[in-house]
């Protein structure tokens, strides 16, 4: 294809020119420098809500609700100062478990929000409900209902950052899926956040000059944001400093007038709205892969929020016993997050038939899938009933259950993938 018919409204000007020339070198660094900012986003926000206990041992050591548990009660146990009891951590593990219902859902809201709105708007609103969820957890100390509030938008973004992110992969069709793999990795890298945190704190540094801190460290995403995200969605080629919010208002490159590619551009706009992302929710496969995707993270969840919680609140002072036999293979939850965000990335697009439909519906595609996730993810609130209903059989069952579940999901991908890629090859 030649480079007449790639032009579009965002690179109009003729191949030869030193215009021409000025713009594709000031795209490259622009789009490079987008890529290089990715890093300090994504370990501050992309899955810090993983690292859950790490911010819990902190709010413990500031009293959070200490006054549930019954000092007096053989139940509770004191470690350097720490009380421990049934109660206060099942409040923690429930706060952990809204914290990943919030990412997985608010991802499907934001992800429309990118669809029919565009990356300024969504990212816009996603900074500002991270932003008033750390205010809300700076003053939790203070009073202890905030932190469900807090951890609700905190987590809010999560996902939906990732997604947002995710979408820059158009810019670098030669490693896309490297860019998508980042994503994904820095979401994991992110979980060690709040263990971080919990290190300055432990060492003298005061929680709200923190959380304070990491509240300041939303300017680099409104600089991004403003300056590198494009107002609607990334384009091949595209140039995203003139695309971005205030480039569009302040850009001293050529203008763009060419009449009849902006004409081509609406009309192809045009017949996209008329697909609908129901074409890709009734696919059998992405509904199965949705179904592997679900078993997937409710095992990740797990072994990353509930284990050590649910334990104690099941078998009391007994616990220790099981997490030491569940320890054997709760590693693998990381393994497996990242080959959920493989699968979800990866596999939806290979049975896409129709790949300028997908690009508009990619927010609400992912955020169909993280919404399964997010409410699967309450399956964790009523896991301890089972074990209390039948004892030490209960317990003993949903172990083995979910080491079949690993089982399957490793075999899962293969056999689909296997079935994706003939598919592929007939079509």
């Amino acid at each position: 294809m030649s480079s007449e018919s790639e032009r579009t409204a965002l690179n109009p000007i003729k191949e030869d020119s030193a215009e021409e020339k000025q713009i594709k070198k000031t795209m490259a660094w622009s789009n490079l420098l987008l890529l290089f900012t990715l890093p300090l986003e994504g370990v501050i926000f992309f899955g810090t809500i993983m690292g859950w206990p790490n911010m819990v041992e902190v709010l413990k050591q500031l009293h959070v609700y200490e006054d549930l548990c019954d000092l007096s009660s053989n139940q509770t146990e004191i470690v350097n100062g720490i009380v421990n009891c049934n109660q206060r951590d099942v409040i923690f593990s429930t706060a952990g478990t809204v914290g990943g219902f919030s990412m997985n859902v608010m991802t499907l809201v934001f992800g429309l929000i990118v669809d029919k709105k565009g990356l300024f708007l969504s990212r816009s609103l996603i900074t500002i409900t991270v932003s008033i969820g750390l205010i809300c957890l700076m003053f939790t100390p203070d009073a202890n209902w905030l932190m469900f509030p807090g951890v609700f938008l905190h987590s809010a973004g999560g996902y939906a950052f990732v997604l947002t992110n995710a979408t820059m992969a158009t810019l670098f069709p030669k490693f896309a899926a490297i860019v998508l793999v980042l994503g994904q990795c820095f979401f994991q890298i992110g979980s060690s956040y709040f263990r971080v945190l919990s290190i300055i704190f432990e060492s003298g540094v005061p929680y709200k000059w923190i959380i304070g801190a990491n509240l300041l460290l939303t300017i680099p995403v409104w600089m991004r944001t403003l300056f590198l995200f494009p107002v609607k969605r990334f384009e091949l080629g595209m140039n995203v400093l003139d695309a971005s919010f205030l480039g569009k208002r302040f850009k001293k490159s050529a203008k763009i007038e060419n009449v009849e590619i902006q004409n081509s551009e609406d009309a192809e706009k045009e017949e996209v709205k008329k697909d609908s992302a129901w074409v890709f929710f009734k696919d059998v496969n992405f509904v199965v892969m949705i179904i592997w995707i679900v078993f997937a993270n409710l095992n990740v969840l797990f072994c990353t929020f509930t284990w050590n919680a649910y334990t104690r609140e099941v078998a009391g002072n007994d616990y220790q016993k099981h997490v030491d036999s569940f320890g054997n293979f709760a590693w693998t939850a990381s393994i497996f997050a990242i080959t959920v965000g493989l699968c979800s990335d990866g596999l939806t697009k290979v049975y896409s038939s129709k790949p300028a439909a997908f690009v508009k519906f990619f927010g609400s595609l992912l955020g169909a899938q993280r919404c399964a996730l997010g409410v699967t993810s309450l399956a964790m609130l009523g896991l301890p009933e089972i074990p209390k209903s039948f004892g030490e059989d209960g317990f003993r069952g949903i172990f083995y259950f979910f080491i079949a579940c690993q089982i399957a999901m490793i075999v899962f991908p293969v056999i689909l993938g296997r079935k994706l890629k003939i598919m592929k090859k007939e079509t």
